[in-house]
This record gives structure tokens, sequence and C-alpha cells, in this order.
């Protein structure tokens, strides 16, 4: 049989001792609960080119109910107990309503699927509760605007605008058109993308506006 070295041996009793450990606190005390608030409220995004597949409503509370799955499997080991509460609203102000009833039954852990002037608004509602933005990249949310109560999960569009110029960066395609669509979220990732564009060395020959309309000469 091979010998094993002292750290492995060390690290092998250290797994040992923690499961052992682990086997008698579950065996002495319940496990601690941990309840988590899920805020979904996505307004309508317009109009989607033909060819592609449009996200689904429920994509949020899916990833949320898979994460709390995945905890209670691991949460076994620390005695830890995840229990999920949804809300979905269509509107802000049912949003806010949801968010202070799950807040009134003793949740302060909110996952927030929402645009970022919910979740501003949801923030200053609940100041003593952790908010986790799972909806909105704004840039602002990340710096002129911080919120004290709230960490953010998905990238930001300043994130997301330097990886797709870093890729054009690395396939030597220095030369972009930029075309813009007419929601002032549009307004916002073209910005990310200029920014981007200049900081990485991109030379964007041209902009144009992109409306959407259903004019099929323009389609086609």
């Amino acid at each position: 049989m091979r010998q094993l070295a002292p750290y492995a041996l060390i690290y092998l009793l250290a797994i040992a001792c923690a499961a052992g450990l682990a086997t008698q606190s579950q065996a002495a005390d319940p496990p601690l609960q941990v309840q988590i608030g899920y805020l979904g409220y996505r307004p309508d995004p317009g109009p989607l080119l033909s060819n592609v597949i449009p996200e689904p409503v429920d994509a949020g509370l899916r990833g949320a109910e898979l994460a709390i799955t995945d905890s209670n499997s691991t949460g076994r080991f620390l005695n830890h107990s995840y229990r999920l509460s949804s809300a979905s609203a269509d509107s802000p102000e049912a949003l806010l309503d949801a968010a202070k009833a799950q807040h009134e039954q003793g949740l302060r852990l909110f996952v927030v699927n929402a645009p970022a002037a919910s979740l501003r608004q949801l923030s200053a509602a609940l100041p003593d509760s952790l908010l986790f933005n799972a909806g909105s990249p704004d840039d602002s949310l990340r710096t002129t605007d911080c919120l004290p109560n709230v960490l953010h999960s998905l990238p930001s569009r300043a994130m997301l605008a330097d990886a797709l110029a870093q890729f054009l960066v690395v396939r030597k395609w220095q030369r972009a058109l930029l075309i813009v669509g007419p929601t002032p979220d549009d307004q916002a990732y073209a910005a990310a993308l200029r920014r981007a564009a200049k900081r990485f060395g991109l030379k964007l020959v041209a902009e144009k506006a992109w409306s959407f309309d259903n004019d099929q000469r323009r389609s086609a």
C-alpha cells in the first residue's frame, strides 16, 4: 500500500474530523433555517428579432429554485436548511408590496430580479435586509449610486462591454459598426461599448440608429 505524505494524512484526518463533528451536530441540534425571498418583476422587453429565442418568463425563478436545491445538498454538512419564498409581480408597486409582505414574515435575505429603479426602491424600503441584484446590469449601481445593502450577482454593462471588446481585440477585429436601439437600456449599453472601444483601442467606424419598426424594406 502506498504511504501517504504527512500533509495528505493530516488533510484526510481533518476531513474525517469535520465530517464527524458535522454528524454529531446534526444529531444534537436541529438544522439552521435560512429563509430567502425571491422578488421578480421584468417589464416588457419590447420586440425581438425573428431569429432570437426569447428568455423564459420564469428563468430567474427557476435559477433560484435550482440554487436552493444545490445549497440544501451541501447544507446538510453544515447543518443548514434553505427555503425559498417567491413572489412575481407585474408592476413596481406590486413588487414593493410583495417585498414588504415577505419582510413582515421575517425574511431579511432577498434575490431581486428587477430593473434598477425597482432595486433602488426596494433598497430604501428594506434597509435592514440584504438584497442580491440578479436583474440589473446598470453601471451606476456599482459606482455613483452604490446601495449599501445590495450585492451584485451578475456582470454590469461595463463588464460585458469590456469582455466583448477584448474578444474583438484577440480576433484582431479592430473596426466595428455600432448599431444603437431606441430604449434607455440600448443607450446605456451603447455608452458602455464606446467606453470599452476607447479603452481597448477599437475603432468605431460609424454609428447607426435602429428603430425596430415594421418597415419590411428596412428589415430586409
